[in-house]
């Protein structure tokens, strides 16, 4: 997709346009929906000297919870809409090291190869 020709919340319905070789195409979907951009769909702009000196002099606000009005049940694992059944490892044996900070599973061959 390299453009949004139109969002119908009402209808619940987008309308989009999409690259083809050597064609684009109007494609129009339901909501939800889930879109990929291409990346030709922007240059960045990059930022003057004054505007990179002016920027890092900012800084970054920290927000809480509190900050935003959400109390302890709104937000992190009781406020999450999801819930993790089950969060396992892979044992340590079946993994190795192929260089530094790296893992990989290792191949196994069969002994008649």
């Amino acid at each position: 997709m390299d453009k949004v020709e139109s969002l119908d919340l009402q209808a619940r319905r987008i309308r989009v346009r999409r690259m083809l070789e050597g064609a684009r195409e109007i494609v129009e979907a339901p909501l939800p929906a889930l879109l990929s951009v291409v990346k030709e769909i922007n240059e960045p702009r990059y930022a003057s000297l004054p505007d990179l000196i002016r920027g890092c002099a900012i800084g970054v606000p920290v927000w809480t919870a509190a900050d935003i009005g959400l109390t302890a049940e709104d937000a992190g694992l009781q406020g999450s809409p999801t819930q993790v059944r089950r969060i396992f490892a892979r044992p340590a044996a079946a993994l190795e090291r192929s260089s530094p900070g790296r893992w990989r599973t290792p191949i196994r061959l069969s002994p008649n190869w």
